[in-house]
């Protein structure tokens, strides 16, 4: 992997390499010092084999349909030489194909992890039968913890804690907004962990809620399936494609406080997640770790170059 690269490296990757060597583009537009656009210019000078792995554009108004033309008619200049769209998330197949792509050049991809070792965290204020939900990630409006206490405030007949791990510019305006929903004994904030603590806190944990307005992906999705913990995420974050059996997870309608509320109304009604369901969860998870992602990208590329039949996500087969 380079990041942006001089000029004499791009030159030796594309000109002195083997003929088979395929360059993968992580998105179309300007990087640092325009390392991209002289390596897209060299591939369609040596016509070179040239794929682009990207999350989709963020398309919702009043900007999205600006940022969708800029894009268009960038791809437009490039994609005859661009062999294949690797398309992150649940919205990246239908980004690439506005942006000009055939159907049969699109691939869905996805951001794929291996699990990493967990340290057991104790949950404050537990209780036998309580469901434990967490929040992990930056606390700004794109992530939109506002739509998930919103939500939250509508269950109060439940038994539920949250557990808000990060930090960020709205923080002070959560902690605030908890207080006039009257949820705040509920919630514990941890503020900014470590990766290991963060997996502990997984495991502790039945549900994580990422209530993102927008999210390219999402990788602690990743991480809370890996753990046994169930997903509800919105249907703009691109980790949602792996959540379409119910038995892992819900993915409620984007900034939609009643919708969230619905849908973890079922979830918080269930109760906590006996060990079985973690370990069915836990176990499904391996199909979205690195070495089912490294077999599902050489199956894509004995499609493209050798004819191979067209594969399917790992995470989209029957289980």
């Amino acid at each position: 992997m380079f990041l942006a690269p001089e000029v004499s490296t791009i030159n030796a990757l594309v000109e002195d390499g083997p003929s088979d060597r395929v360059h993968i583009f992580s998105g179309i537009r300007g990087n640092r010092h325009g390392s991209r656009r002289r390596g897209f210019d060299r591939v369609k000078a040596m016509g070179a084999r040239a794929g682009i792995m990207a999350e989709p554009g963020e398309f919702r108004p009043p900007r999205g349909l600006f940022r969708l033309a800029v894009h268009y008619a960038a791809h437009q200049q490039v994609q005859s030489h661009i062999d294949f769209a690797l398309a992150i998330g649940c919205n990246g197949p239908r980004w690439f194909r506005w942006c000009g792509y055939s159907a049969s050049k699109i691939f869905p991809f996805a951001y794929l992890i291996d699990a990493n070792q967990a340290e057991t965290v104790e949950i404050v204020g537990r209780a036998p039968g309580c469901v434990n939900l967490i929040f992990i990630g930056r606390m700004d409006f794109k992530k939109a913890a506002d739509i998930m206490f919103a939500a939250l405030a509508r269950l109060v007949e439940y038994e539920w804690t949250l557990s808000m791990v990060g930090n960020g510019p709205v923080k002070g305006d959560l902690i605030s907004m908890a207080n006039k929903l009257n949820i705040s004994k509920r919630i514990n904030w941890h503020g900014v962990v470590p990766n290991a603590m963060i997996q502990g806190l997984l495991c502790s944990h039945d549900i994580l809620i990422l209530p993102s307005r927008w999210d390219g992906w999402g990788a602690v999705v990743n991480e809370a399936l890996m753990q046994g913990a169930a997903v509800i995420c919105s249907d703009h974050c691109g980790a949602s494609v792996l959540l379409e059996d119910p038995w892992r997870g819900a993915v409620f309608r984007a900034g939609d406080p009643d919708d969230l509320a619905h849908v973890l109304q079922a979830w918080v009604a269930h109760g906590s997640l006996s060990s079985q369901e973690r370990a069915r969860i836990s176990a499904w998870s391996q199909c979205v770790q690195g070495e089912a992602g490294a077999d599902y990208f050489l199956s894509i590329m004995g499609h493209v170059y050798a004819g191979g039949p067209r594969p399917n996500p790992p995470w989209m087969a029957d289980q």
